[in-house]
């Protein structure tokens, strides 16, 4: 006959057996330094866009 477990007992369930985890390869954020490159490419755009045009109205 099976009792209520205790608190302090481990409640013994069938289950698969554990999987030893498969190692991960390491995280890259190529996408994020992809938009961060391009970001900055758009801003340099726009400073010497406006940069020229200021020269070229002078």
């Amino acid at each position: 006959m099976d009792t209520i477990p205790m608190h302090d007992q481990e409640l013994k369930k069938p289950g698969p057996e554990k999987v030893p985890p498969q190692p991960t390869p390491a995280f890259f954020p190529a996408g994020a330094i992809a938009f961060f490159i391009l970001l900055v490419a758009l801003c340099l755009v726009i400073w010497f866009g406006i940069y020229f045009l200021m020269i070229q109205r002078s």
